[in-house]
């Protein structure tokens, strides 16, 4: 077979085009495959075994399936003969314009990611919203855990610091007053920004879950505002709230 001059399909024949009935045979093979879910990948392997090549010397590739599924001349476009029915190119038009627009991430599944690491399962985000769903229902489960993380350990130091250096002034037997006061200030300052924050972010949680409607689809806004983070494994999902709490439930 010399270089194509006609579209894979077609030949010349006495001046005028005309289907090429093998050719045309493997480019209604190509749509039944490629609507039956061949990749392209897959369609290149499959021809390269025909005994019909696209053009002399050279192999089938991805490229080459795609210019035939996309041809409109099938059809019967510029007066080339019709070779193939609508109904089958026009589902495979749609395959192919499925794959180029991938679904777009909705922001409850962009925050489920960055709060998990990874790319979360549709059953995963329905899940959160069920255990969100439960404490919407049942705010007062809400509370700071005994063994919850302390996150205010340098507040603390800080404190402890201040008031041995406080006592130091103190017991000199000439007092600087404004030493003194400062200190005072700043080991007020360091207990006041050690108080639990778990405390704080529960009594924030309960308030924010009694306020909240039960929800059809998950609430981004809610997700940000309430989980510190998500793990998944492939039984078990565990969620941290802001206040240190866990909750967990079988995937």
């Amino acid at each position: 077979m010399a270089n194509r001059k006609q579209p894979f399909g077609y030949k010349m024949e006495q001046g005028q085009i005309v289907a090429h009935l093998r050719e045309a045979e493997v480019v209604r093979m190509i749509f039944a495959q490629y609507n039956s879910g061949a990749s392209m990948g897959a369609l290149a392997q499959m021809l390269n075994k025909q005994d019909i090549p696209y053009e002399d010397g050279k192999l089938w590739n991805k490229n080459m399936a795609a210019r035939i599924l996309a041809d409109k001349r099938y059809l019967g476009a510029g007066g080339y003969p019709v070779i193939m029915d609508d109904d089958s190119f026009q589902k495979a038009r749609e395959k192919r314009e499925k794959k180029q627009c991938p679904v777009q991430k909705t922001a409850a599944q962009k925050v489920l990611r960055r709060l998990s690491g990874q790319a979360v399962s549709a059953q995963v985000e329905r899940r959160v919203m069920e255990m969100l769903n439960h404490l919407i229902g049942k705010p007062e489960q809400i509370s700071c855990p005994v063994n919850a993380p302390n996150r205010t350990g340098g507040e603390v130091d800080i404190a402890i610091t201040l008031e041995a250096a406080l006592e130091e002034e103190m017991d000199k037997q000439s007092v600087n007053e404004d030493t003194a006061k400062s200190l005072i200030f700043q080991i007020a300052a360091a207990k006041y920004a050690a108080i639990e924050s778990e405390k704080y972010e529960a009594h924030r949680l309960r308030h924010l879950f009694t306020e909240c409607c039960m929800m059809q689809e998950l609430d981004a806004d809610l997700v940000q505002s309430v989980i510190q983070k998500i793990h998944t494994d492939r039984r078990k999902l565990t969620i941290e709230l802001k206040n240190g709490q866990i909750l967990q439930s079988l995937l």
